[in-house]
């Protein structure tokens, strides 16, 4: 993905991250050993984060980008984040932790905790990103019937296609957060167009630790794509 937009004509604008599983059963990536929820749905995900980051910021220095037009990136999100019970929260090291195959497998806690993480994530990113380079914010496209609940059974899937968004009308909420929303939606979450707080634990005077830890680790995972590099050459 990030070579494909290395070759557009002028430039990226405009990016919305929208990978996301949830397994019904725990499983590893094969290529990198991490459970399949933390590693599509954070680890991937921050990481075409940072690389689009970084074209962005080649593209400004050669394109001349006014401060009135900077790039946008949006992570896509879930109120469920806010739901996570997060019992990893004071394992150290914490990523390992979710690949611990002898925890019971909760399918709806870990995708919470995937989108919580991506919410700490943004919450420091948006420290060491100016937004005249990138306004990034996380955006929820509510519930919607759509491939996610793919293994979960028919007793999601069906309830989900009763009473859930279509795909069409959650991607307006994923658009709005992409072209509508300010610089003042940098760092920050949106849902159904309006700035709404990010879950609670992001918030709270534990998260300041847990932040630091799940920020230095994603960097050291990640570092086999210079995101050290990356993040200080965004100033």
């Amino acid at each position: 993905m990030a070579q494909r937009a290395q070759k557009l004509t002028p430039r990226l604008d405009i990016a919305i991250l929208n990978a996301g599983v949830t397994r019904a059963s725990f499983s590893t990536n094969p290529a990198t050993g991490h459970e399949e929820d933390i590693q599509t749905n954070y680890l991937s995900s921050a990481l075409l984060l940072l690389l689009l980051l970084d074209l962005f910021k080649q593209a400004a220095s050669i394109t001349n980008v006014p401060p009135a037009n900077p790039g946008r990136i949006v992570l896509v999100s879930s109120d469920t984040a806010a739901w996570a019970k997060f019992a990893e929260r004071d394992k150290d090291p914490l990523l390992p932790a979710f690949d611990d195959k002898t925890v019971r497998y909760e399918k709806f806690e870990r995708y919470a905790v995937s989108k919580l993480l991506g919410q700490l994530f943004i919450s420091e990113l948006a420290k060491r990103v100016p937004p005249s380079l990138a306004i990034v914010n996380c955006a929820n496209p509510g519930l919607c019937a759509s491939g996610l609940q793919r293994e979960l059974g028919l007793s999601v899937s069906l309830p989900t296609r009763l009473i859930g968004r279509s795909p069409v009308v959650g991607a307006r909420a994923l658009i709005h957060a992409a072209v509508v929303q300010d610089a003042m939606s940098h760092g920050q979450y949106v849902e159904d167009g309006k700035l709404r707080p990010m879950a609670p634990f992001v918030y709270s005077p534990a998260a300041t630790l847990v932040i630091q830890r799940l920020w230095d680790e994603t960097l050291q995972e990640l570092s086999f794509a210079g995101s050290q590099r990356i993040i200080a050459g965004l100033n």
